[in-house]
């Protein structure tokens, strides 16, 4: 989709983080658990990082993968500061049933900056139980670059989880952009994220 060429400093130094799409393949294999009589009720957006809802969705027939994709997810240095999209998922599953969102997530989009530029993505889970951020600083543009940015990310066993029953979850994707000097330029655009769902016994 985008054109490659240079690599921000940190992102190039964190190669090991790059997708890990065998956790989301071994996710898929796994399948819902048809005893959890999982229900997705609803998935709505908000945020100036999906204005108009404008965010397109799928989950696996299997119930075990989340993909979403942005139309307007981007913050620039025309504008900079940080721009954020909540993507809420209410689904159901039944008593004595827990669901967990973001196992393993992927982020995927494009990043052109000119020197100076600071960058950065922030995904933050939230439940009825708890919440948890994971925080990526891309760092600070060493040369001109024009990048695809890939980023995974796992969230622990511990959690958070949904309450027992189900219930509302939220990924808010954060992205800040911030030029430095006066003058300097860039723009940072998320394209999917990518979730795994998983089923537990209470």
């Amino acid at each position: 989709m985008h054109s490659s060429t240079f690599l921000f400093s940190l992102l190039a130094a964190s190669a090991s983080a790059l997708p890990a799409t065998g956790m989301l393949a071994k996710a898929i294999m796994a399948r819902a658990p048809p005893e959890a009589n999982v229900v997705i009720n609803s998935i709505t957006y908000s945020g100036a990082g999906c204005p108009d809802a404008d965010v397109a969705s799928q989950v696996s027939v299997d119930k075990t993968v989340a993909v979403f994709l942005y139309d307007a997810n981007l913050v620039s240095t025309a504008d900079p500061g940080t721009v954020k999209c909540a993507l809420n998922l209410d689904i159901s599953v039944v008593a004595g049933w827990k669901y967990g969102v973001g196992k393993s997530i992927d982020v995927a989009g494009y990043a052109s900056t000119q020197v100076g530029v600071q960058a950065g993505v922030d995904v933050k889970l939230t439940t009825s139980t708890g919440s948890f951020t994971w925080a990526t600083p891309l760092g600070t543009s060493l040369a001109p670059t024009e990048q695809d940015v890939h980023i995974h990310l796992s969230r622990p066993d511990s959690g958070p989880w949904s309450a027992p029953g189900g219930g509302l979850s939220t990924l808010e994707t954060a992205i800040t952009i911030d030029p430095k000097s006066s003058g300097n330029t860039g723009v940072l655009i998320l394209d999917t994220l990518t979730s795994t769902l998983e089923y537990k016994k209470v």
